[in-house]
């Protein structure tokens, strides 16, 4: 990387970060390198999506000259819009929920932009829930651009052309590693359009044809690249797998079919629209959700203040009829068999019928259990309790 000039401009600032090789891990076989993006002018990543997605408006005659850039957050992408208004002489109005860290907020308000609080504990679809309320906010506004982030294709763009190349160009190149993302448990997500498509970007995808996708059990190894499917094919067949089993492959078949209709894509969305209840429900009850909330299938929630572990709350709610999984949290101090959290999913519920009603029962139910257990160290006569509510609530969406 070139030695950085002078310039006039904070906007040049943003990108041209430092590429740093970590010297005191071992890594095996491999280099690591860290991409030091707090070195942007916004002190994050976001200021290059930020400044991507607002000279694509410029460029396709959606923003206007000293027009009102609207979205909604709830983390650094708001700071980098606001930043780049303040520079481009554009008007700003960030929408964030009220669980926002008021730092942040008074960040945005230093950078001049208008900052509208709006509740937390409503999911999207809501008029109040943060992007809907931004996006209401923007029809109203003649002449404003809503930015909708997670909508926007520039913002993955902005990586592709830019941060991509650029980390390639500090490496002169040399670079002989593949992309390889698994998207085993978000797959059917994807395949009903709510959740962004690593197939674009990836050398390698692998996934599940079950979970989400909710075919036959099974796997996939995808690729568009040639060499490498070469070398794939032949591993997995003579090497790895004898004869296939056509029953088997034609089950996928008809779940692939599935996955093409309008039915699976109101499918993939109920799946996140519920996990979304989930997560505030759970959040209204004084429960704390890794990362504030949830854009996909799961919810994480953190036990780390509630001195109860994952495995006994697991334990707890299986008793009460509830299924999760202990799953650790980040810088959990308790080990794997343990850990500080549990993991939820609404896949198989929502397949089953379970909508935002029924699953802000779940939620409530999942929060008895578990404020018994915190409080009295046992929850047997609240599991029973609980578990007579499952019970009554699956009768009305039998399986057969």
């Amino acid at each position: 990387m070139g030695i950085q000039q002078p310039t006039n401009s904070v906007l040049d600032l943003i990108g041209n970060t430092p590429l740093l090789e970590v010297m005191n891990i071992d890594t095996g076989l491999c280099k690591l390198f860290l991409k030091l993006e707090s070195q942007n002018p916004g002190g994050s990543i976001k200021d290059r999506p930020a400044k991507y997605m607002i000279e694509k408006a410029e460029n396709n005659g959606s923003l206007k000259k000293g027009g009102l850039i609207i979205e909604a957050t709830a983390g650094n992408t708001g700071i980098g819009l606001a930043l780049i208004a303040l520079l481009r002489g554009y008007k700003c109005l960030i929408v964030v929920p009220d669980k926002m860290a008021k730092e942040k907020i008074i960040h945005l308000e230093a950078l001049g932009a208008e900052v509208v609080i709006t509740r937390s504990d409503v999911e999207k679809g809501h008029p109040e829930y943060y992007a809907d309320l931004a996006e209401s906010i923007a029809s109203k506004h003649e002449g404003s651009l809503y930015i909708n982030q997670f909508g926007n294709h520039a913002n993955l763009q902005a990586h592709y052309e830019w941060t991509g190349p650029e980390i390639l160009d500090q490496l002169s190149n040399k670079v002989d590693a593949f992309l390889l993302v698994d998207m085993a448990h978000f797959s059917g997500l994807v395949a009903g359009g709510v959740h962004p498509n690593p197939i674009h970007f990836a050398d390698v995808v692998t996934t599940t044809t079950h979970k989400t996708l909710r075919s036959g059990r099974g796997g996939m190894i995808l690729t568009n690249h040639d060499e490498l499917f070469k070398k794939i094919n032949s591993a997995v067949f003579p090497g790895l797998q004898g004869g296939p089993l056509m029953h088997v492959i034609a089950g996928k078949a008809a779940g692939f079919g599935e996955a093409l209709t309008d039915e699976f894509r109101t499918y993939a969305k109920n799946i996140v629209l519920n996990a979304q209840c989930l997560a505030n429900t759970l959040i209204n009850r004084g429960y704390d959700i890794v990362s504030g909330g949830t854009d996909n299938h799961i919810v994480l929630l953190s036990l780390k203040d509630k001195n109860i572990t994952g495995s006994s709350a697991e334990i707890a709610l299986e008793n009460a009829g509830l299924t999760c999984n202990k799953n650790g949290i980040p810088f959990d101090p308790l080990p794997p068999t343990i850990t500080s959290g549990i993991r939820f999913g609404t896949a198989a519920a929502t397949t089953r019928g379970f909508r935002v009603e029924e699953f802000e029962l779940v939620g409530n139910f999942i929060a008895d259990v578990l404020d018994k257990f915190i409080n009295n160290s046992s929850s047997e006569k609240q599991e029973q309790i609980t578990y007579n509510k499952v019970k009554e609530l699956c009768k009305k969406f039998p399986i057969y």
